[in-house]
């Protein structure tokens, strides 16, 4: 190290070293401190930008120096090289500037003036400085269009196993090329991945591109499908998915929990991963992932994503021609909107979906879009609009032999039943679902049905035959380990004893549910803690 001569053998003298490398060798031989230094806040950079560009101009127009900052990555480099574009210029407004640096194709070249220090020139000292391996991994990470990763995804993006996907993660964050944010989660800046994405085009060839674009979003896909499926072990899987190449290794998950956890923290990826699979032509792909993801939407509800996802992959499947997909596509959106209480919008995909179900011949994917429309009129409280199509995909259910689907719309007629102002047709009719799951062994569908019947039973004034109910119900859940299903019932039940005045027993159950809300971070967790809040005041 060609520093170290030069620092003092003893005295008070402090010597401040920076470098674009970790020099921990040199830590450790001389103690010193190592302090990692990330982009600017915001307001340092506006700061920045303000003391070079002046208050006037920056005062003028606040918003485009905010915008400015945000192109720059509030990177003290960048920052300064637009600050002084933009102050050389001062007849042209800063919108010019931004508008520039909007394309990425641009914005590097857009960062560089002829006298200056080039923002993609710094960036090539600790790109040049790499090993082959290291170098082939962060131009790579060009491929996929989001600036963070996690260590199998990465590896699975370079085909390399997770032991060495993590040593050359470590390496590109030693020269800062990408930093370290949690265990196992990497990131890297704005301008750091439109370097990367330049290397990516100029250095790797289309085949090299596209293959690593199969192998990221192929574990993607394979990882999703199998969270799902450890989300819901009661739910039978419709969805085929072809076989992977040797190289993809999907993560494998001990508990719905964990695949919980997985999919929180990926939820933000699912968009650029089909992204990613649309730019290479993967479209079976990309409305895969949205298929594979269905159980988590249902349960988490990031309402955002689930939309911008389906729109996305109904683009997929008509560009694939695969008018199968695109109907199945069609009704999981719908259901979206139907969530949102976007209602026409949903009534018209379920409507486009059953057309074309029914054109193909899909007579399982009609029941359920039957299924969906029965229950939006419903659940609008229109339950002449909701018998019909709820009756048909019952008698489609049981042609098709389909208990769960069976079961499913029998709690639909239930509900129309009871807004008809009949809760004994309701309660006969969903004891009959009730026993249809019991016949067939389903406990997850039991235990839906009898949270159901619990609900009636409590709006009928029979609270004691509700607890019953629940009581049934929270056997059920556990057999399945459906740990969302459990949480309901207990927080059902906690409201059930507290109209029968067992208020410690209601805050026993009341406390259990918000255990396991809390456990998997649901935002059910306050209407639990309000609950908990009344009954102790």
């Amino acid at each position: 190290m060609q520093v170290e001569p030069l620092l003092p053998g003893s005295g008070y003298c402090a010597v401040i070293v920076t470098s674009r490398r970790r020099l921990s060798g040199m830590a450790m031989r001389t103690n010193a401190r190592q302090v990692t230094l990330g982009p600017m806040t915001g307001a340092e950079s506006q700061l920045l930008l303000r003391n070079v560009i002046g208050d006037d101009r920056v005062d003028a127009e606040p918003a485009a120096i905010t915008a400015l900052a945000k192109h720059c990555a509030y990177l003290p480099l960048a920052l300064r090289i637009a600050a002084e574009r933009v102050a050389t210029h001062p007849h042209h407004p800063v919108d010019e500037l931004i508008e520039e640096l909007d394309s990425d194709e641009h914005r590097l070249d857009g960062l560089a003036t002829d006298d200056s220090l080039a923002v993609r020139s710094v960036f090539s000292w600790s790109y040049r400085d790499l090993s082959s391996e290291s170098a082939r991994m962060f131009r790579l990470l060009g491929v996929f269009r989001r600036g963070q990763i996690s260590t199998p995804a990465a590896a699975a993006l370079a085909g390399v196993s997770p032991v060495q996907g993590r040593r050359l993660l470590e390496r590109l964050a030693s020269v800062h090329l990408v930093e370290s944010i949690e265990r196992d989660r990497y990131r890297m800046h704005d301008l750091l991945h439109v370097y990367a994405a330049e290397l990516v085009q100029s250095e790797e060839t289309d085949e090299s591109r596209r293959e690593a674009a199969v192998r990221l979003t192929d574990w993607y896909l394979r990882t999703a499908e199998r969270a799902n499926e450890a989300l819901a072990p009661f739910r039978v899987h419709m969805l085929e998915v072809p076989a992977s190449g040797p190289s993809v290794t999907p993560l494998d998950f001990d508990s719905p929990v964990e695949a919980l956890r997985w999919c929180d923290g990926e939820v933000a990826s699912l968009l650029p991963v089909m992204q990613t699979a649309l730019a290479y032509g993967l479209t079976g792909t990309a409305w895969r992932l949205c298929i594979a993801s269905w159980d988590y939407f249902k349960l988490r509800m990031p309402m955002g994503v689930w939309v911008a996802t389906h729109e996305l992959a109904v683009q997929a499947a008509r560009a694939e021609g695969d008018k199968y997909a695109e109907a199945w596509v069609q009704t999981n959106l719908a259901v979206a909107k139907h969530r949102l209480h976007e209602f026409d919008a949903a009534a018209r995909l379920y409507e486009t979906a059953l057309t074309t179900r029914r054109e193909i011949g899909d007579r399982h994917g009609e029941a359920w879009t039957l299924a969906g429309l029965g229950l939006l009129a419903a659940e609008q409280r229109d339950p002449d609009a909701a018998q019909p199509p709820a009756e048909q995909a019952l008698a489609l259910f049981r042609h098709l032999g389909d208990r769960h689907g069976e079961v499913t719309t029998m709690a639909t007629l239930g509900e129309v039943r009871q807004l008809r102002g009949d809760n004994h047709g309701a309660l006969v009719t969903l004891h009959e679902a009730l026993w249809v799951a019991q016949d067939s062994d389903d406990a997850s569908d039991q235990a839906e049905t009898l949270l159901t019947i619990a609900d009636v039973y409590l709006a009928d004034g029979q609270p004691a035959r509700a607890l019953d109910s629940l009581d049934q119900a929270l056997v059920a859940t556990r057999d399945v380990r459906n740990r969302m299903l459990e949480a309901g019932a207990l927080f059902r039940r906690g409201i059930v004893l507290r109209e029968l005045d067992r208020a410690g027993e209601a805050e026993e159950s009341l406390a259990a549910a918000l255990a396991l809300y809390e456990e998997v971070d649901d935002h059910r967790a306050g209407d639990v803690r309000a609950e908990l809040d009344a009954l102790v005041q």
